[in-house]
Order: C-alpha cells, then structure tokens, then sequence
C-alpha cells in the first residue's frame, strides 16, 4: 500500500514537472512571438533625383539615390551612359556620411539634349548585392525612354548550393555531438565510436569546404556575376575589408579554425560523452552561427540586437532538429534491425522533447519573418521569393506529421523500426536546408506602397483634432493638423500646435524631433519635415495652445 502511494506521488511530482517545463516552453515561445520585429528586404530604391523615366530641362549637378536600407561600403557604383554608350559621370560615387542610404555621383557640366541611363551597383546591408538602370533625358530628346525599372538581387546558384552544404554540415555536427551527449545512453557501446569519427571528420570537412568558396562566391556577386573578378586581389580585398560579409567571413573561418583544433583532443580519446571535450567545440560552433547572424537580415532590421538573436536561434534550432534526426538514421540503424529496439526507441523518445522545442522556434520565427516580408497574397503566390517560401513550408508540413507518428508511435509500438520513416523524414530535412539556401538568396518582395496617416481623437467638448501625415514613410513628410467643433466646423481660436515625431522601441524613444507646424488659414495647421527617418513604429505627440491658453495634448501611433 506505501508503495502504491510511493509511486502515486513520484508520477504527480514527474507530472507537476513536466507541466512546469511546459509552461517555460510556452513562455518562452511566445516571448519569441511578440517581439515586435521589423521587416527586412533585399535593398530597393525609394528616391532618386533624376527619377526614372523623367525630363530634365537642363544638366543635373549629380544623380541622386535614396534606399530603404543603409548600403555597404564596398562595390557601389553609379556610372552614366549616354545614348552612343559614353561615360558622362566624373567617375566617383559616394556614399553620404550623414546617411549611409544615400548614393551620390556628380556629372559632367552642360551635357547635351539626349537620352541617358545611368548604372547602379549597391550591396545591401544583409549583404545581397543589387543593381539597376534608371533611365532619364535631357531636354526633348530623340528616340524613346526605356522602361527600365530597377532590379533586384538574382538568384545565384552556387550561392545557394554552397549555403545549403554549409547548413547540412552544420546540422550533422551539433546532431552528432548532442546525440552522444543527451540522446543515446548505452555505456556499453562502443561500436559507434568509429562512425561518429566519420560524421565528424565529414561534418567539419564540408563545413571548412563550404566557408572556404563563399568567399570568391561572394566576391562574384558584388563585383557583377563575371567568375574572372571571383579571384582577383583588388576585389577580394574589397569584399573582406568593405562590406559585413567580409568581415564576418574572417570571424567565421577564425572560429572554424578553432573549432578543429579544439576537436583533435576530442577525437582521439574517443570521449564523445563528456562534456569537459565538447565544451571548446560546442563553444566555437555557436559563437560561429552567432557571427553568421551579423551579416544576414539582422543588418538591416532597426532593433538589431534582436534580430541577430533571432537569427541565432532560427539556425540553431534547425541545426538541432536536422542534426538530431540525421544522427538518428546514421548512428542507430544497427539498433533499429536488433529484435530488442529498446535502445532505439528510447533514443527517439529523449530527442523528442528537444525536436519540439527546435520546431517550436523555427515554427514562430519563420511565421513571423514571412509576416513582415510578404505583406499581400500576390506576393505570396505571384513571386519566386513568395513561392520558395510556399514550397518550404510544404516541406516543413510533412517533416511535421513524420514527426508528430514517431512521436506517437515511441507511446504506443515499441517493436516496429521506424528507420525507413526517419529516412524519409531526413531526406525532407535535407531538401529544407537547400530550400532555405534558395530561399534566403533571392530577393523579398517589395512592401506595398505607404499609405497616408489619418486619425482623429476626441478632445473634449465635442471637438475632433484630426492629424494627416502624407505620404507616412521614411523621408519628407507633411503634417496637418486640424481641429473641428461636433458639427464639423473648424475651430478658429487656437495660437499654435507642436508635434513631436518618436520612434519607439526596446531602446526607448529615439530619433526624437519636435517641430512647430504653421498656420496656413484658420483652423489649419501644416509643415513638411524630415521627421520620419526609419521603418518601424512611430509616436507622434500633438500639443496645441488655444487663445485662452487651454493646452491640447494628443498622442498618435503610426507604423511605416
């Protein structure tokens, strides 16, 4: 009978356990979800002087690019062509100090009556390289204006191979290693020891393979597509020293570096159980998918802090889920063809809880991500960024419920193999990463145009203050402000108003401006100030003074 009741209170002390550790999950998971994040993008043009496809009446001192996004130092161009293909550019591009998306490039003086195009060249703060053509003329020119509209980064893809090699190596890594330190626990086995060495010595040698050709890769790319520049000094030198990528790349192949050293004790003690070997390795893996997350989508989201652990977390959660069930198909399938498969399925049931808590993750981050990037159902289903996404979230889908029977089937069947499932389930991991390589290199579609801000809020006896921002985006904007009695005619009897324009965040207000707006008639209050200047979550605090010194205080929220 104390037995009994021994046993009774262990269940509902391991029960009153387990629901603690899911209510952690839980809280941790949706911390994840309301991090208000900002989107993220290839970089794409918002402004430029001339715009495209205009008439000029006379010569333009310089050609004029805005961004979204700040742009990299390194491989920025503008060159201007005339209609019989002449350079007429004085041949420097700059970027401006005071706001890294601004992109400058001063032109002859007195350019004749023609048709120009000029060629621009960036790469994006995420470390995409993107280019364009805007065309313009001067003066009614012969001939027709091209409609070239700006481009944004294409798919390259050894890019996307390279990406994809580097995420499977990585993945089969941290399996490998969390395999012998929390999965499996027969002690007595030492018949793995060899084909462990093997994942690893793999893992490592596609890992350094893969780090080793994203740089001419990448220097490709930012210096046009053309192989010929991939290997040439000046442009690899520009590539390391002028852009995030380059620097993070030098991080990335420093740790790499590390990492095998810190590996060759491990290796030849065999000692894949203990965490007092695996403690140097596992250290400069994650400091390596962190440094990964410097040069991505983090750049250029305005909580940056944010993003990279995000990123982080996005990476390395799917490292543990693939790496996991990789580790599973390679190192247990001499157990899944034993008559007693206790082993296996104990194997499965510890990884289990560590493959919810990865998907769990990735299931969040990735809603959240698309959120912000695709904004319409056009963009989802009429573009290849849209589509890819489409297709890895089918992939997901099906790993899913493969996931969901193995899960179900180590409560009720412990005598079936499931190794030709688990398979199955790799295979769709594998075609995931690749997936997301492809995926993370082609450009994200535009945000829909920016829609004026109209509020209005009741103040008091019966009146309406009503705030009109146009065009509500990063850049100049009019302010209006009007205040109306309950019958909808202007009140007249108010000295002044001041907006004061905040953006908000983790960090608190910041970006602050306070302007006064100008009375252009009664009742009507206006000014255009370069008050918005990011994406993001805007305050916008109106304070009036009537004539008999009443104040008015209004607070509005707007998101660009």
């Amino acid at each position: 009978m104390h037995l009994q009741q021994d046993i009774t209170t262990t269940n509902r002390k391991a029960v009153s356990s387990s629901m603690r550790q899911n209510k952690r999950w839980l809280i941790f998971l949706l911390f994840l979800v309301l991090i208000p994040k900002t989107s993220f993008a290839h970089a794409y043009i918002t402004n430029s002087n001339p715009g495209e496809n205009s008439e000029l009446k006379q010569t333009p001192k310089q050609i004029e690019i805005e961004f979204n996004e700040q742009i990299e130092e390194g491989f920025h161009s503008i060159k201007v062509y005339n209609s019989s293909g002449e350079r007429v550019d004085a041949g420097k591009t700059v970027i401006q100090k005071n706001d890294a998306r601004i992109m400058t490039a001063a032109l002859k003086k007195n350019l004749p009556h023609d048709i120009y195009r000029a060629e621009w060249n960036a790469v994006s703060a995420d470390g995409h390289p993107v280019s364009g053509v805007i065309p313009f003329s001067i003066g009614k020119a012969g001939g027709e204006l091209q409609e070239q509209t700006s481009s944004q980064a294409a798919l390259h893809p050894e890019a996307a191979i390279d990406r994809g090699i580097l995420y499977t190596a990585l993945s089969l890594f941290i399996g490998t290693a969390f395999f012998h330190l929390f999965w499996y626990r027969n002690n007595k086995d030492s018949s793995k020891a060899k084909r462990t060495v093997k994942l690893l010595v793999i893992s490592l040698c596609l890992t350094g393979l893969a780090l080793i050709c994203q740089l001419p890769i990448q220097t490709k790319e930012n210096a046009g597509g053309a192989w010929s520049a991939a290997f040439q000094p000046d442009y690899v030198k520009e590539t390391l020293l002028k852009t995030a990528g380059g620097y993070v790349w030098m991080i990335q192949i420093s740790l790499f570096i590390l990492l095998v050293l810190s590996m060759i004790p491990l290796l030849k003690k065999k000692a894949f159980r203990s965490f007092a070997y695996w403690t140097a390795p596992l250290l400069f893996f994650f400091a390596s998918l962190l440094a990964k997350a410097f040069a991505g989508h983090a750049a250029v989201i305005d909580e940056k802090a944010v993003g990279i652990a995000m990123d982080f977390l996005h990476l390395s959660a799917a490292s543990v889920w693939m790496g996991g069930i990789a580790a599973l198909v390679l190192l247990l399938s001499s157990e899944w063809r034993k008559p007693d498969k206790t082993i296996a399925w104990e194997t499965v049931r510890r990884f289990s809880p560590w493959a919810f808590a990865s998907v769990g993750v990735l299931l969040f981050s990735g809603v959240l991500n698309g959120f912000f990037i695709i904004r319409t159902f056009d963009s989802l289903f009429h573009t290849a960024y849209g589509k890819t996404l489409l297709l890895k979230i089918g992939l997901f889908v099906i790993m899913l419920v493969l996931g969901a029977v193995h899960v179900w089937m180590t409560k009720f069947s412990r005598k079936r193999s499931i190794s030709a499932t688990i398979k199955a389930e790799w295979a769709l991991g594998i075609a995931v990463l690749f997936t997301t390589a492809v995926f993370t290199s082609l450009p994200s579609p535009p945000p829909p145009a920016p829609l004026p801000f109209n509020g209005s809020e009741t103040i008091g006896n019966g009146e309406t203050l009503s705030l009109h921002i146009t065009p509500n985006q990063p850049g100049k904007n009019e302010f209006q402000v009007i205040v109306t009695d309950h019958n909808g005619s202007l009140v007249k009897d108010i000295q002044q108003f001041t907006v004061t324009v905040y953006q908000t965040g983790f960090s608190g207000k910041q970006h602050e401006s306070t302007f006064d707006l100008k009375k252009t008639k009664e009742g009507t209050f206006e000014a255009a100030n370069l008050s918005i200047t990011e994406k993001g979550n805007w305050k916008i605090k109106v304070h009036g003074l009537t004539n008999d010194f009443n104040e008015i205080n209004q607070i509005f929220s707007t998101t660009n």
